[in-house]
C-alpha cells in the first residue's frame, strides 16, 4: 500500500566555518594577533629605549670626565701663565735693581748731603735731576716699548747727577 505523500520541511545550514561563532572567532584571533604584533614591536622599542638610554649615559660621564680634564687642564694653564707673569715681573724688578745700582744711589746721596751745606742750590737741581732719573727708570715700560728721546733723557739725568758728584 501506499501512503499518503510526505513531506518534510528541512533547512540548510551555513557551513560551521561561517557561522557567527566562527566569525567571532576569527575577528578575536585578528584581533589577538595584532595585540601580539604590537605588544612585539613595543617591547623591542622599550629594549632599544633602554639601550639608548645606557649610551647616553655612558657618553655623559664620559664626556663629564672630559670636562674635568679640560678644567684641569685650564687651570694648569692659568697658573703657567701666573708663573710667567710673575717671572717677568721677577725680571722687571732684577731689571731695575741693575738700573738703580745701589752704589749709585749712595753716591748720590753722599753728593747731595754734601751740597745742602755748601750749595743748596745744586743740591736742588741733583735732587730734581735724580727724581727725574729715578722717575724715568721705574715708568718706562720695558725695552723694546722706550723711545730714544726717552733714552736720552734717561741717560743725561745720570750724567747731570754724575757730574754734580764728579762737579
Amino acid at each position: 500500500q501506499l501512503s499518503a505523500p510526505a513531506s518534510l520541511a528541512f533547512t540548510v545550514l551555513a557551513p560551521w566555518w561561517r557561522t557567527p561563532w566562527a566569525l567571532f572567532g576569527y575577528a578575536a584571533a585578528l584581533g589577538g594577533l595584532i595585540a601580539g604584533v604590537v605588544r612585539l614591536r613595543t617591547r623591542a622599542l622599550h629594549e632599544r629605549a633602554a639601550h639608548l638610554e645606557s649610551i647616553i649615559t655612558q657618553r655623559t660621564s664620559e664626556l663629564a670626565h672630559k670636562n674635568l680634564e679640560l678644567v684641569r687642564l685650564h687651570q694648569l694653564e692659568l697658573d703657567e701663565k701666573i708663573a710667567a707673569q710673575l717671572s717677568e715681573e721677577k725680571a722687571r724688578l732684577e731689571l731695575l735693581r741693575y738700573q738703580l745700582n745701589p752704589h749709585f744711589l749712595l753716591n748720590a746721596f753722599t753728593t747731595l748731603r754734601s751740597l745742602v751745606f755748601s750749595s743748596p742750590e745744586a743740591a736742588g737741581k741733583t735732587v730734581e735731576r735724580l727724581a727725574d732719573f729715578c722717575r724715568l727708570a721705574l715708568t718706562r715700560s720695558d725695552e723694546s716699548g722706550a723711545s730714544v728721546d726717552d733714552e736720552v733723557r734717561l741717560i743725561e739725568s745720570y750724567l747731570d747727577t754724575e757730574k754734580a758728584r764728579w762737579r
